[in-house]
């Protein structure tokens, strides 16, 4: 594997009860994470507070301080409305930029189920499945059942990289939600309009934090994803799954 020689750690580790001029803490874990920091060379950059409460949480690691410069710590609310103050900084080093990866997905929304079930009805199953072991048969199944899948269903590419594939079109619908909710809040800055904000932003991180999950659990191409069953359910009006997929 590559080693990184040059990296940069940035973002909310909570650790509160640390005295970054000190360099200790009286919490355990705390002092467990100093002593990682210490072994991997890293140094600690923000020494004043992140957080309303006069906490510093957010920290920034680098393995030398010639990496960065203009580290700035900003004022509370400046950019959005959060109890963190943001942090800002200049790469000095030159980055080269990342290739864009290219990412193909099925189209259910064009697949030939027809063809499909004919194709699964001509297959004989008890000779995949009987008189093999468990692992065997699963294996066979799976086979089968994903060459059937590739000549019947289209596959589509997206070129985005900034484009997670579990930030669908529920996801763009609710983001713009929060960022109209947050608009209207900057320019009334009343109560109402506040918890309308607020609430919006809870639901739109849950609703991501969601997705993100139910992406990790389909992400292995051993399975049938949630995405495939959500749209034969939708187009066939049933809640089970086919009985040509038994």
């Amino acid at each position: 594997k590559k080693m990184l020689r040059k990296f940069i750690i940035v973002g909310d580790f909570n650790l509160y009860g640390i005295g970054w001029a000190s360099g200790n803490s009286r919490n355990s874990i705390e002092r467990e994470f100093l002593n990682g920091f210490a072994n991997l060379g890293l140094i600690q950059c923000i020494n004043c507070a992140t957080h309303k409460k006069g906490n510093t949480l957010d920290i920034l690691l680098i393995k030398s301080i010639n990496y960065l410069k203009n580290i700035n710590v900003i004022d509370a609310e400046r950019f959005c409305i959060s109890d963190h103050f943001a942090i800002t900084f200049v790469i000095t080093e030159k980055i080269s930029r990342k290739s864009r990866n290219k990412r193909r997905c099925y189209n259910y929304k064009k697949a030939n189920w027809n063809y499909l079930n004919e194709d699964f009805e001509c297959i004989d199953w008890d000779s995949v499945i009987d008189y093999h072991e468990p692992e065997t048969a699963w294996l066979n199944f799976k086979t089968i059942l994903f060459s059937r899948i590739d000549i019947h269903i289209p596959k589509f590419t997206i070129n985005n990289e900034f484009q997670p594939p579990w930030f669908d079109s529920e996801c763009y619908s609710k983001c713009k939600e929060k960022d109209k909710l947050h608009k209207l809040f900057k320019q009334k800055k009343n109560l109402d309009s506040e918890l309308k904000f607020k609430t919006a932003r809870r639901e739109f991180k849950a609703l991501i934090r969601a997705k993100m999950r139910a992406n990790l659990e389909d992400h292995n191409r051993n399975t049938l994803t949630k995405k495939f069953w959500s749209y034969v359910k939708s187009s066939k009006n049933a809640t089970r799954i086919p009985e040509v997929f038994l």
